[in-house]
C-alpha cells in the first residue's frame, strides 16, 4: 500500500496532471477577474450577446436561437419590433426582454434558490403593470434547467442550452464574428462549462485524477491552515459543547458534519460500501456548510441515497411533520436549509465566530430536536427496514 508521500510523488509525474497544469495555465478573462461565480455577471453577459443593438456583430441571431427555444412560433411572427433588454431596472427582474407585443422576463439562479416566493411576486408585477402586452412568458433559467419549487407557469431553461447555441455561432463559419466578440465568447463558453456545468476537459482530467489520487487531495484538503479550515473547527468545537449526545460526522475542511447517539443507534452506518453514503458511511447526518463566496454559513439535514426504501420512509416521516425538502425528486434528500451572513474576514476573532454560531444554532436547535424526536419514535420501522433491505 502506497504512502502518501509515495502517492504525491506518483501525482507529480502522472500526464494527466501536466496536462491539467498546461491547461489551467490558459488565461480566460472571466476567470481572471473572478466573474464566473457571479449571477450578476452572467446576466450582464447573456444581456449583452441577447442585445442585437449591441457591438457583438450577431445582431438577432443569439436572441432567435434562445427566443426560439421558449417562445411559440406563432408569438414569434407577431412579435414586433425590439425595444429593449432591461437588467433588474423592472422589479429586480433579472432579464426583462420587451418587443411590441412580447414580454420575456428572466429569473437567473445558479448559486441559489428560488425565495421568497420571488417567482409569483414577478409574475404578478408583469401582468398587473404590463396587461396591455398580450404574450408574457417567464422563463427560470440555471446551470442544469432545475424545475420550480413552486411555480410551474415559468418555462425551464439551462446554462447547457445556452452553451450549445454559442458553440454553435463559434464553430459555423459561415457567421462572421468580429474578432473581439469570438474572443468573449470563447471565454464565456469555456467559463460556464468550467464553472456551472463541470464539462471542461480540465474538469474531467481534475475527476480523473481525484479518483486515482483521492487520499492524496483528501489529506490536503483537510489539513488546509485556512480562513475556512479554522472556522469550521471552531464550529465542531461548539457543537460537541452544545449539542446533546454529540457525535462528529465524516470530516470535510468546511463542513461541520453531527448527529447524535440516539439517531445513530438507530441510523446506523451502512453495510454495503458500494452505496452512496458519506466518508464514514452515514446514512444520515446535519450539516453546517461555510460557504466563503457566498458570504454566508448554511444549515442543513441531509439523508443519502442509500436505500431507496428507508429514504422514502424517512422523507415521508420528515416532510409529514414540517421538515421542508428542497427537491423532493432528488434520490439525495436535503431539509429545513438556512443561512445567515458570515464575514469571513473575520475568522480570526473567536467572539465574532461564536455569535454566528449561537445565531444558526438556535435556529438549528428546533429541527435537530424534532428529528431526533421522529427517529426515535419511528425506531421500530426503521429497524424492521433495516432488516428487510440488508443495509
Amino acid at each position: 500500500m502506497h504512502t502518501i508521500t509515495e502517492k504525491l510523488l506518483e501525482l507529480e509525474k502522472d500526464e494527466h496532471f501536466q496536462k491539467l497544469k498546461e491547461l489551467l495555465q490558459r488565461p480566460n478573462i472571466f476567470q481572471i477577474l473572478k466573474l464566473d461565480r457571479y449571477e450578476i455577471r452572467h446576466s450582464n453577459f447573456i444581456a449583452w450577446l441577447l442585445n442585437p443593438n449591441e457591438k457583438h456583430g450577431l445582431g438577432t441571431l443569439f436572441l432567435d436561437k434562445v427566443l426560439g427555444d421558449l417562445i411559440p412560433k406563432e408569438v414569434l411572427s407577431k412579435r414586433g419590433a425590439f425595444k429593449w433588454i432591461k437588467r433588474e431596472s423592472v422589479n429586480d427582474i433579472d432579464l426583462f426582454i420587451q418587443f411590441d407585443d412580447l414580454i420575456i422576463a428572466v429569473e437567473n439562479k445558479f448559486d441559489s434558490d428560488e425565495h421568497s416566493d420571488q417567482l409569483t411576486k414577478y409574475r404578478e408585477y408583469v401582468d398587473q403593470h404590463f396587461f396591455h402586452i398580450s404574450n408574457r412568458f417567464f422563463v427560470f433559467l440555471t446551470p442544469g434547467g432545475k424545475l420550480t419549487i413552486s411555480n410551474n407557469e415559468y418555462k425551464i431553461y439551462s446554462y447547457a442550452t445556452i452553451a450549445k447555441h454559442l458553440n454553435h455561432i463559434l464553430t459555423d463559419k459561415t457567421i462572421n464574428i468580429n474578432v473581439h466578440s469570438r474572443i468573449y465568447i470563447e471565454d464565456y463558453l469555456k467559463a460556464i462549462q468550467a464553472t456551472l456545468m463541470k464539462t471542461n476537459p480540465e474538469n474531467l482530467l481534475a475527476a480523473q485524477l481525484y479518483n486515482q489520487y483521492k487520499d492524496v487531495f483528501d489529506f490536503v484538503k483537510e489539513n488546509i491552515n485556512s480562513d475556512v479550515n479554522y472556522i469550521t473547527h471552531q464550529f465542531n468545537l461548539l457543537l460537541e459543547q452544545n449539542v446533546p449526545n454529540y457525535v462528529r460526522g465524516s470530516e470535510y475542511y468546511s463542513f461541520s458534519r453531527f448527529t447524535t447517539s440516539l439517531i445513530t443507534e438507530i441510523m446506523k452506518p451502512i453495510k454495503n460500501t458500494t452505496s452512496r453514503a458519506w466518508k464514514g458511511k452515514e446514512p444520515f447526518l446535519f450539516e453546517i456548510s461555510m460557504e466563503k463566496e457566498e458570504r454566508r454559513i448554511v444549515f442543513l439535514v441531509g439523508v443519502s441515497d442509500f436505500n431507496k426504501e428507508l429514504n422514502q420512509f424517512i422523507h415521508q416521516l420528515f416532510t409529514k411533520n414540517g421538515l421542508i425538502c428542497l427537491d423532493p425528486m432528488t434520490p439525495w434528500k436535503v431539509y429545513n436549509i438556512t443561512s445567515i451572513y458570515f464575514d469571513f474576514n473575520s475568522y480570526k476573532d473567536d467572539d465574532y465566530i461564536k455569535q454566528r454560531f449561537d445565531e444558526i444554532y438556535q435556529i438549528a436547535k428546533r429541527t435537530i430536536l424534532l428529528v431526533e424526536s421522529l427517529i426515535l419514535n419511528n425506531r421500530e420501522n426503521i429497524d424492521q427496514l433495516y432488516k428487510v433491505q440488508n443495509i
